[in-house]
């Protein structure tokens, strides 16, 4: 037997709503290692939780994809491509992602190559006197100038306003 249109509309509803969940949690990790980073000094520590949030936000990747594709299957099968909230739910989603992927990236590469996680994109033939290696960690006084950006705030503001400003579109579809 066949599933009414209203059935897998609701379904891929549940499935729209549950893949926002699944990124909030993963990329919730992130976010935290992010403010947990604040206050951390150890290298090593420094290290483990940048992993962390490395191996979490593979995970809000995959769940990004599964909210934009459940998405637009339920716009498709609710029709609602005639009303501006859905594209402009859609235009949000798009702008927050890469708002966060050109503020935070920058940062967390930054973080990466001063806890010698990751080689600077910056190639040099050698070092100029007195700079260290690119496998090295960043001087002390760097990397507490990093851990002390107010780039997190940020992050986390763009954030929280972009989501709750889909959260307004998509409840109450002005």
């Amino acid at each position: 037997m066949f599933a009414s249109l209203t059935s897998i509309y609701l379904w891929v509803v549940f499935a729209h709503v549950a893949s926002v969940f699944g990124f909030l949690l993963a990329h919730g990790v992130s976010t935290g290692v992010l403010f947990k980073l604040h206050g951390e000094r150890q290298v090593e520590r420094i290290r483990a939780l940048l992993d962390l949030s490395r191996r979490s936000v593979v995970w809000a990747y995959v769940f990004l994809i599964l909210i934009g594709v459940t998405g637009f299957t339920a716009a498709y099968l609710g029709d609602w491509w005639r009303q501006v909230w859905i594209w402009a739910s859609a235009t949000l989603l798009i702008l927050i992602s890469l708002a966060m992927s050109w503020i935070g990236d920058p940062y967390y590469d930054r973080l990466r190559e001063a806890v010698g996680l990751k080689e600077p994109k910056r190639k040099k033939t050698a070092p100029a006197p007195g700079e260290p290696l690119p496998d090295t960690p960043a001087s002390e006084e760097e990397l507490l100038k990093l851990l002390r950006s107010p780039r997190p705030w940020f992050l986390a503001l763009v954030g929280i306003v972009g989501l709750a400003g889909i959260l307004w579109l998509m409840v109450l579809k002005p």
